[in-house]
């Protein structure tokens, strides 16, 4: 792999994760105690099950994929 086309997924990658973060409130809305997979600053699938989720995506190139768990609890581990 080229090092530009590292740089543009993690670039992508970043983007990505800000994107999340700046829209949590509007995902609690809509996916509260739920694990989405998100790319392209858009969410592809979600599930309350996080192995049911992982079996909605094994067909999908999940290259580039973020999962995260939505939550309006905050935990600390």
């Amino acid at each position: 792999m080229a090092d530009k086309q590292i740089v543009q997924m993690l670039k992508s990658g970043q983007e990505d994760l800000e994107w999340f973060d700046s829209n949590l409130n509007a995902l609690l809305k809509n996916f509260n105690n739920m694990f989405v997979a998100f790319r392209d600053k858009k969410v592809i699938e979600s599930d309350h099950d996080l192995d049911k989720l992982m079996e909605k995506l094994k067909d999908a190139d999940t290259s580039n994929i973020f999962v995260k768990f939505v939550s309006k609890v905050k935990y600390i581990l």
